[in-house]
């Protein structure tokens, strides 16, 4: 999901009191948060109704967000919060999940040395990062990635998991195949954002599967950052 988010303060108080240019906003909005889990309830939602009956037709998103002092009642709801996240990162479900966070789950660090079959055997180079061990990562797989690269973004491919098919012993990390780029990053801190779910992390018979597998999941890769049309990807090829 992408746009332009608006903040408008509706109260409690007179919906006379509401400024034009707040109308305004709302009826230009095709969707409209409103705090609560049922959203036409809230005090909120009927004063912005009674200044702007526009926000009737409008599409309705509730957000947990409790109106509060209380300190007690919001850090139940930020653990409440966190939880709901750990779950929909536990089952997979990064489009969720990115939607709970606002922004794409992201995975920084200094991109290692790792058993080098990537390019040599398999023709797929990949860049790896190792997560510090307090980070929760998501279900082992394959996803769909936007990867910032000193002040570029490239599309990308990446495993999370312990890549079982390799023999060897290999702790958890995040490998990615990145589209278009021509230069060494060892030693390099990059971001990794993830953005759709492939497939589970699976061990094949053998490395001939595997790279058939990594070629299919890069094509789909592929399509799906063309689709998404992200203007901040320069490098697809």
């Amino acid at each position: 999901m992408a746009g332009r988010l608006y903040g408008v303060g509706v109260g409690p108080g007179d919906p006379e009191l509401m400024t034009i240019k707040a109308c305004k906003i709302i009826r230009s909005c095709p969707v409209i948060a409103v705090p609560g889990k049922a959203p036409e309830e809230t005090v909120a939602y009927q004063i912005a109704a009674g200044a702007e009956p526009a926000v009737r037709e409008k599409e309705l998103l509730g957000i947990h967000m409790p109106m509060t002092k209380d300190q007690k009642i919001l850090e139940e709801s930020h653990r409440a919060a966190v939880e709901k996240l750990k779950e929909e990162l536990d089952a997979g479900n990064i489009v969720k999940a990115n939607e709970l966070l606002g922004e794409p789950y992201a995975i920084h660090g200094t991109v290692v040395h790792g058993n080098h079959i990537g390019g040599s055997v398999l023709g797929f180079p990949t860049a790896n990062i190792l997560p510090p061990p307090e980070k929760h990562l998501p279900a082992f797989g394959v996803y769909v990635s936007k990867v910032y690269v000193e002040g570029t973004y490239y599309g990308g491919v990446t495993n999370i998991g312990r890549k079982p098919t390799v023999s060897g012993e290999s702790p958890v990390g995040a490998e990615t195949f990145l589209y278009g780029i021509d230069q060494d990053i060892y030693g390099k801190n990059i971001e990794v954002q993830l953005l759709s779910f492939i497939r589970p992390e699976k061990k094949f018979d053998g490395l001939e599967q595997l790279k058939a597998q990594i070629g299919r999941d890069r094509d789909y890769a592929l399509a799906y950052l063309k689709n998404l049309s992200d203007q901040q990807i320069t490098h697809l090829s």
